[in-house]
């Protein structure tokens, strides 16, 4: 039992409220709560024994529980001008002024539990300082004050801001309707004499708006106030000319039975708010992507660095050169890049670059990029890092991805749990960057910052006379590089000021996105989950798709290249293909290289599948797989070509041939036809005599280009007109 305790139940109607405590503890003053914010005068608290109070809360089965004040009686005053609650604050003070003698702990007990104030109420009455001739002015004062807190704000007028929301409302037009405003009583002193607004006006104006947000007419207030005199506020007749032909007259209502503009755009807003309008303007998915406001920030519920990765894709401003053919310069077109940002730090952890997608092949390379050490990575590109450049090699606690159509759900959500320990896969609706709001922010600075300023880039807001795929200055390993650097950059000198905690200021630790990255792994995530350069397999199986590839007699395909390994050979794999016919096997692959693939074998040993490449001359070898798969397509185009050549060329040897065999045939029409069947006699004495024929043209043939070689480098130029006479 204690002052402001209150007990309730809510399905008998019950609510009390303890205002006061006897000096001896055995009574209390009980105020009824139920229905207080509707009655303008407050009753005074009903004294009641300790023992009575407890044999009410059981008979009525009440609970204790908290009465919830009117917000604004725990407002400042301040506060209370910031929401125009100045009169407020007067009305309050002045029955203050009045009452305050009366709210000392003393005469609060006596009025109470005592002989009453009677006495104390006729002395202020007679001072005649307040103005208040009455004693139940008082005693309604103070019956406030006690039982809504004895705080001064108990006495604040909050009824008032319920003033006007009970006016009358006709349905339809009367003679007592009257239009409200600055007008006067009877809307004498405006210039305006439109009429007061009805519910039928109001429904008339709700289906104006449901008009152009049918018809998708942009919502301009004076349009739409148009379109509504025209539809609810025009007389419309048929009307005949001297030459007996109909038409339709339209005459608009007089002013006194029309409602103005104002009226008009002040309920259509009440109607329609900002935001619907927004979401009619924009739809629902790009008003909560760029327009809702937002009151959390994108670490909530993050412990710290590696705790929750954001992957997010989009298409680069920018054309790459097509690499295989200099003297022209070809465009592939533009990259998609996949980013994958620690949401604790921003650190930029890993990405790729590609040309298809967005899809979970593209989202599951730049993951394993994001596990992967950075600097094996960067060297396969010629650039050098140290460890402490881009020391970004953990695995993550979560990750945010898009509930886009081409991530594969099943997939993510249980193998990265069951191979790595992924605890949870947040999905956010797909269209939503704002759901995954820091790596959203990144690729507009990549875009607007870096990619806007290179050869090939594309600028929305000009139109130049070629187009940006013709200017196609970067490679796909070039624009690698460029990036590479650029993350770098970022994670070494972005301002990250608001994600300090207390501890890493305490620390000294720099603001930068590698600094708070370390010191968070170092103090909140004891160390994180590192990977190494043999966790590359694991890694790589857990994240990418399963594809398949066949075990022949003689190697594994895979997308029309050779594999092989030992362990193939060791397992038999081989045997089995050329002698119970060709099988196939799960494999993974990393988009970025085509050298190897991997298989996880029954025991779950992880086995590497080597590309052929005998003697490096593999055109294929350790290329990107989308670069291979173009020159494939290349291939393929080539093989077409030169099938219709081939058709060509056959023609033209079966002409030649046809002129050879008519010529053969001729020869032997001359001779006698041979009958006989058995091995004809004396062909190597035959074949001697066209070894010698053979023979002796070869050496004919070569004298005579001796003879050549050496007239043209012995004999002067004015001798060789007579050697050709001699000769």
């Amino acid at each position: 039992m204690f002052i402001s305790a209150h007990y309730s139940n809510k399905e008998k109607n019950v609510s009390i409220s303890v205002c006061g405590m006897s000096n001896c503890r055995k009574y209390f003053a009980i105020a009824d709560m139920v229905g207080i914010g509707k009655r303008s005068n407050i009753s005074k608290p009903i004294v009641i024994s300790k023992v009575a109070l407890i044999k009410q809360i059981k008979n009525d089965f009440l609970t204790l529980d908290t009465y919830q004040l009117p917000a604004e009686m725990t407002y400042s005053d301040d506060a209370l001008r910031e929401i125009s609650r100045e009169t407020w604050i007067k009305k309050r003070d002045k029955k203050w002024a009045a009452i305050a003698v009366l709210t000392t702990p003393e005469l609060v007990h006596q009025y109470l539990f005592g002989g009453g104030i009677g006495e104390e109420i006729q002395r202020l009455i007679a001072s005649d300082n307040t103005g208040w001739k009455s004693r139940g002015a008082y005693y309604n004062a103070l019956n406030r004050f006690i039982v809504l807190g004895q705080t001064k704000n108990a006495l604040l007028p909050v009824g008032l801001k319920h003033t006007g929301s009970n006016y009358l409302e006709f349905e339809k037009i009367s003679h007592k309707l009257v239009k409200r405003g600055r007008g006067g009583k009877n809307n004498e002193g405006s210039r305006s004499k439109t009429r007061g607004i009805t519910k039928t006006d109001k429904r008339n104006i709700k289906k104006t708006l449901a008009y152009f947000k049918k018809n998708g007419l942009k919502f301009l207030y004076l349009i739409m106030f148009q379109k509504y005199q025209e539809i609810f506020e025009t007389t419309e007749f048929i009307r005949k000319s001297s030459d007996d032909r109909k038409g339709l007259s339209y005459i608009p209502f007089n002013e006194i039975d029309s409602i103005s503009f104002n009226q008009f755009y002040y309920h259509a807003k009440k109607i329609v708010s900002r935001a619907d309008l927004l979401k009619i303007k924009y739809g629902n998915l790009m008003f909560e992507k760029d327009f809702a406001p937002r009151q959390g920030v994108a670490w909530d519920g993050v412990v710290g660095a590696t705790h929750r990765y954001e992957i997010d894709a989009t298409v680069l401003d920018v054309y790459v050169r097509y690499p295989y053919d200099v003297k022209n310069r070809y465009s592939m077109g533009r990259p998609i890049l996949y980013l994958v940002i620690c949401v604790y730090s921003t650190m930029i952890v890993g990405f790729y670059l590609g040309f298809d997608g967005p899809n979970w092949e593209g989202a599951a390379a730049a993951l394993v990029n994001a596990c992967s050490d950075k600097v094996h990575f960067a060297k396969k590109y010629g650039i050098f890092l140290a460890e402490d450049d881009w020391p970004c090699h953990h695995i993550p606690q979560e990750i945010t991805i898009d509930n886009g159509p081409e991530y594969l759900k099943s997939l993510i959500t249980s193998i990265l749990r069951s191979e790595l320990g992924v605890t949870a896969i947040n999905v956010a609706a797909v269209y939503r960057g704002d759901a995954k709001g820091t790596v959203e922010r990144k690729f507009g600075v990549i875009n607007d910052q870096i990619i806007h300023f290179v050869p090939g880039a594309i600028f929305k807001d000009l139109r130049e006379e070629q187009h940006p795929s013709n200017a196609a200055f970067y490679d796909y390993d070039a624009l690698i590089k460029i990036l590479i650097h650029e993350f770098i950059y970022h994670n070494n000198s972005a301002n990250r000021a608001a994600r300090h905690n207390w501890q890493a200021a305490v620390d000294g630790t720099d603001i930068t996105p590698k600094a708070i990255y370390k010191h968070s792994l170092r103090t909140e995530m004891e160390g994180g989950r590192p990977t190494t350069i043999d966790d590359t397999a694991r890694v790589q199986w857990a994240f990418l798709p399963e594809e398949q590839a066949t075990v022949s007699d003689t190697c594994i395909l895979f997308k029309g290249l050779e594999y092989d390994c030992e362990y193939a050979r060791s397992a038999g794999w081989y045997s089995t293909a050329k002698f119970h016919g060709r099988f196939k096997i799960p494999v993974k692959s990393l988009k970025n290289s085509t050298s190897i693939i991997w298989h996880k074998t029954a025991n779950g040993e992880f086995v590497e599948l080597q590309l052929k490449n005998t003697n490096n001359e593999n055109p294929f070898f350790d290329q990107h797989w989308e670069m291979v798969q173009n020159a494939q397509f290349w291939y393929k185009d080539a093989a077409h070509s030169l099938e219709q050549d081939a058709r060509l060329l056959r023609a033209a040897k079966r002409e030649s041939t046809a002129d050879i065999d008519a010529q053969m045939a001729a020869q032997i029409a001359c001779g006698e036809p041979n009958e006989r069947k058995s091995m004809q006699p004396n062909i190597k004495e035959r074949q001697e005599v066209q070894k010698k024929i053979n023979h002796a043209n070869m050496t004919a043939e070569v004298r005579n280009n001796l003879n050549i070689q050496q007239a043209e480098s012995t004999t002067p130029d004015e001798y060789l007109d007579l050697d050709d006479e001699l000769f």
